[in-house]
């Protein structure tokens, strides 16, 4: 094999070979920044999807047991006695969505301490909707304010 002296080359030659190695360069250079872009995006997706995903299904289930309190509220007002079969409705429908949220969360990886904390709200929650919610609508329904 024939060494390539660089003092014998025609100046062309130089040039060729000089613009041959910026170009080589540059496409190393975006190709790296093409498969950092890849990553990074990956990496987007997956903390959108179990960071704010959760943080989503937990406003909403936030948002749905506090409407419950509001509704149950309404029936120790008696200005509210005529909605009263609406709001069972409304509740009924609320409770279904807050269990739906814990659920769609119970099948999410968290870590341990997450997942205890998560069965603790299950647990407390489905005494408060047995006892809390359905006493509230009994008292109400037989209008004991």
């Amino acid at each position: 094999m024939k060494k390539i002296d660089f003092r014998n080359l025609k100046l062309v030659r130089k040039i060729q070979v000089a613009v041959f190695a910026i170009a080589a360069v540059s496409t190393i250079i975006a190709a790296t920044a093409l498969i950092t872009t890849f990553r990074v995006e990956n990496k987007k997706e997956l903390l959108n999807k179990s960071y704010f995903e959760p943080k989503n299904e937990i406003q909403k289930l936030t948002g749905n047991f506090r409407s419950i309190q509001f509704i149950c509220m309404k029936f120790s007002i008696s200005g509210f006695q005529n909605e009263s079969q609406n709001n069972i409705t409304k509740i009924e429908s609320l409770k279904k969505e807050v269990d739906s949220s814990i659920a769609n969360l119970k099948k999410i990886d968290f870590d341990e301490g997450v997942k205890k904390s998560l069965t603790e709200t299950e647990k407390i929650w489905k005494e408060y909707k047995s006892v809390v919610v359905d006493a509230i609508v009994s008292a109400g329904m037989m209008n004991d304010h």
